[in-house]
């Protein structure tokens, strides 16, 4: 008895000597802190001073707990640390935290009633006479995010949702300390709750139940919703059916414990989840503003008043083009800046960089792999998370080209992400889902070197930290100006009513992938492709390449030039091609002079007349900006090049061949006009050259290209130069298909045999086009020969075909001059050639 009389005072002492320490702590806290009590009249919650009262506080925090200990001797009411004795048992504190963190290195609420409250529950149900009030305390340090914040530590180190470990409380306190909010809320008395008869174990349910929500619904109100999805999906990922099911069969095939495949399964969602914070979306915000400034001369954002009309209410997912990784952040930081929420993007597991993967991250990066085939359980997990996205209204962003464009043109869409989005949305349809598309248009690119050595054949340069240190040596460059235009939105519902009319008619098993799927994903993204390139911003860079890439020395007089972006300018406002399509205000002198100021192009002075042109080493990099528009003059160049062996062409004509070219272009550049209509195209085009004065009718329908001395007749030969390229490579196949014979080439062969001959044509003429020899676009118009029925692959996979591909032969001594058309065709019989002896 004794000893335990001993033991008892021991710890009676230690809690003096512990209280008395965080006295004197507090003392010293509060020379700092100031805190703003509310309810400001304490009285109006109806605290019963002659009764018990316990304080409840949402997480144990030293520092949360000192400053209710102060408010609480300010207003009057019994302090937190002085104790209780209750039922004979004196208690060294009236205060306990709600939701206990554990775990190592990452804490996690553990969903456990705690002791405390179980202990005083027991107390009152053990003496009918007793009542305890348990009073919620809640303390909030920094403002609400939707104030502003001064200064970017601030930001920073705010209050949030996630769990806050010593360090950062220490800086959260030295940055906020002046500016802290302590509310208590109405006690609860726990004689009512007794009362209420329904047992112990549901008494203690439902008690933490409504103090959980309670201090989440404080939170909420002063932070927010809680979008740190790595804290509250992760756990709910693996618990899904579909997750599960997938746990279950991973185990089975690898061998491995239900657990482990658990383990593996959460480390997927982990290494997946975005960690959604507000601080670091403001502190972002101000981090890229300073970026943005010293990088370019102004962000201009275009056709915002999409987002008006279709954001409220709908899952909006954003799918730009991809041209630079400065796109990750570009999208985000307009929308906030619009006073749109930031949206959720889909990153490649290759920018999950140490330090930056984890900063991506807090702004709403969620990292995939880039071959998600053969492991069902990171595809199960990876999909779940999609889903609930959707099914919380989440904004996303992805890049359906899956990389960034190298050459400038939109690479062909890859449907992963799609179906996946519309398999997820099939599920649950109640919130209509809508796409955004976005154009990105750049002046100068940061990776524009790196873009030039991978299409001379360089390996692809691993994205590391040290990389990311050593490009911020060019942010000392001057880049221009960037133009964010948003295209015409497509709803999902609408989109699929028109492809697959029956699909509201089906009920979708998430283990089941629909038939039709692939195939609608595809049309979905050749559509988002198309939508793409009918927003597209025309900057004074792109016509600068786009006019001096189109001449044999990429230089033009200066006032040949200015004349020739008036025209082409003009071109444009005369044949619209979309009421998304935004246009450079600059006149064609500003436009020069502003190509100059970037150090795109260069003057070169003479007595006769500068001349403008573009330095050899930067030529390469010029197509790059012409390819961005080269879609805008696809037409109008495809006119202009029936004329260079004709001096005149019957209108009817005309339309013919762009008729038969077009549906191998519209593949390659994402055209936008249907087959039937694009004879009306051609005629339309027709027209605003006439008017132009670069055609002349010549009555009985038919037209005529200028006269050879007047100015318009170069202006004219210049045009057909721009799309010049895009129908040689076209020759190129046909003429290497013909040589080689029907049923003598596959598909692989042809494509290695079109490359090479185009590598060779580039050095025997010295084109200055990386992407003239890509082996993707040849790739494409073999598939579209294929499609239109042109050629055929038999059972051996040979490419065969009949008389049909002639007409190409015809049509082609029509746009190609005589020179590049036998040079063509030498080069076709020299391959043909080797490819007999290597067969034989």
């Amino acid at each position: 008895m004794k000893r335990s009389n001993f033991f008892s005072r021991v710890v009676e002492l230690w809690a003096r000597l512990r209280n008395a320490g965080l006295s004197v702590l507090r003392r010293f806290l509060m020379l700092w802190v100031r805190t703003r009590v509310l309810p400001e009249d304490i009285a109006s919650l109806g605290i019963d001073l002659d009764v018990p009262v316990f304080y409840m506080l949402e997480k144990r925090s030293r520092s949360n707990l000192l400053v209710v200990e102060q408010a609480c001797i300010d207003a009057g009411l019994p302090r937190p640390l002085a104790g209780l004795e209750i039922d004979c048992h004196k208690t060294g504190r009236a205060v306990f935290p709600v939701i206990r963190m554990e775990g190592w290195p990452v804490r996690r609420p553990v969903a456990r009633i705690p002791a405390q409250m179980e202990g005083l529950v027991d107390a009152v149900r053990t003496d009918p006479t007793l009542d305890i009030q348990l009073v919620p305390a809640s303390v909030f340090w920094g403002r609400s995010p939707d104030r502003e914040e001064e200064g970017w530590l601030r930001s920073w180190f705010s209050d949030t949702w996630a769990p806050t470990g010593p360090i950062r409380q220490i800086m959260t306190i030295v940055l906020h300390g002046r500016n802290t909010f302590m509310q208590f809320n109405k006690p609860i008395h726990l004689r009512q709750l007794v009362d209420e008869d329904i047992g112990r174990a549901r008494t203690l349910r439902k008690l933490n139940r409504v103090v959980r929500v309670h201090f989440r619904r404080q939170r909420t109100a002063m932070l927010g919703p809680d979008l740190s999805h790595r804290r509250t999906v992760v756990d709910s990922l693996v618990r899904t059916t579909r997750v599960q099911r997938a746990i279950g069969n991973a185990a089975r095939n690898r061998d491995i414990s239900e657990e482990k495949a658990t383990r593996i399964a959460r480390g997927y969602a982990t290494e997946i989840a975005a960690d959604y914070s507000y601080p670091m979306i403001r502190f972002a915000d101000r981090v890229l503003t300073q970026l943005w400034n010293r990088l370019y001369d102004g962000v201009q954002l275009n056709h915002d008043e999409v987002l008006q009309e279709v954001a409220p209410g709908n899952s909006v997912v954003y799918v730009p083009c991809h041209r630079s990784h400065i796109d990750y952040l570009l999208l985000s930081y307009v929308l906030y800046q619009k006073g749109f929420v930031p949206p959720h993007v889909a990153a490649g597991i290759n920018l999950n960089l140490p330090v930056v993967g984890t900063l991506l991250r807090r702004v709403g990066a969620f990292y995939l792999r880039r071959k998600l085939q053969g492991n069902r359980l990171y595809t199960a997990v990876f999909s779940e998370y999609v889903r609930t996205l959707i099914e919380k209204g989440v904004a996303m962003e992805y890049f359906i080209e899956g990389g960034r464009s190298r050459t400038g043109r939109l690479l062909p869409p890859r449907p992963g992400m799609l179906a996946m989005t519309m398999r997820a949305w099939l599920e649950d349809t109640r919130r209509p889902l809508v796409f955004i598309p976005v154009y990105f248009g750049y002046e100068k690119l940061v990776e524009g070197q790196a873009y030039l050595s991978e299409l001379s054949g360089a390996p692809k340069s691993k994205e590391t930290f040290g990389g990311l240190l050593r490009s911020m040596r060019r942010l000392k460059s001057e880049f221009g100006r960037v133009h964010v235009n948003f295209g015409e939105p497509i709803f999902l519902d609408v989109f699929l009513d028109a492809e697959h009319p029956t699909w509201r008619e089906s009920k979708y098993d998430p283990e089941e992938r629909p038939g039709w799927l692939n195939s609608v994903a595809g049309t979905l993204g050749d559509r988002i492709m198309t939508r793409i390139n009918e927003a597209a911003s025309v900057n004074p860079i792109n016509l600068l390449a786009l006019t001096l890439l189109s001449t044999s020395r990429q230089a033009m007089g200066e006032q040949d030039l200015i004349r020739m972006l008036g025209t082409e300018k003009r071109m444009l406002q005369k044949i619209p091609y979309s009421e998304y399509i935004t246009l450079p205000e600059m006149g064609p002198a500003e436009m020069i002079e502003y190509g100059e100021r970037m150090e795109m192009v260069e003057r070169r002075t003479h007595s006769l007349g500068d001349v403008i042109g573009i330095e050899e080493p930067k030529a390469q990099l010029m197509t790059y900006f012409r390819n961005n528009v080269l879609h805008l003059f696809a037409i109008p160049s495809l006119v202009a090049g029936c004329f260079i062996n004709c001096r005149e062409l019957a209108r009817e004509r005309v339309r013919e061949i762009i008729e038969l070219v077009y549906p191998f272009i519209q593949s390659e550049l994402f055209l936008p006009w249907p087959r039937n209509e694009v004879g009306t195209v051609a005629d339309q085009t027709v027209d605003a050259m006439l008017e132009l004065a670069l055609l002349k009718d010549c009555g009985d329908g038919k037209v005529a290209r200028p006269a050879t001395t007047v100015l318009e007749s170069g202006q004219l030969a210049l045009l057909a130069q721009i799309g010049l390229q895009t129908l040689e490579r076209f020759f190129m196949t046909i003429a290497v298909l013909g040589r080689a014979g029907s049923g003598k080439l596959t598909q692989e062969a042809l494509e290695e045999m079109c490359q090479l001959m185009a590598q060779r044509i580039a050095m025997l003429h010295e084109y200055n086009a990386p992407e003239f020899a890509d082996r993707a676009v040849f790739r494409n118009f073999i598939r579209t020969l294929i499609r239109e029925g042109m050629v055929t692959v038999n059972a051996r996979d040979k490419i065969e075909y009949d008389q049909s591909t002639a007409i190409f032969n015809e049509y082609a001594h029509v746009v190609l001059s005589d020179q590049v058309r036998h040079a063509i065709l030498q080069l076709a019989v020299a391959d043909s050639e080797k490819t007999s002896d290597e067969q034989d």
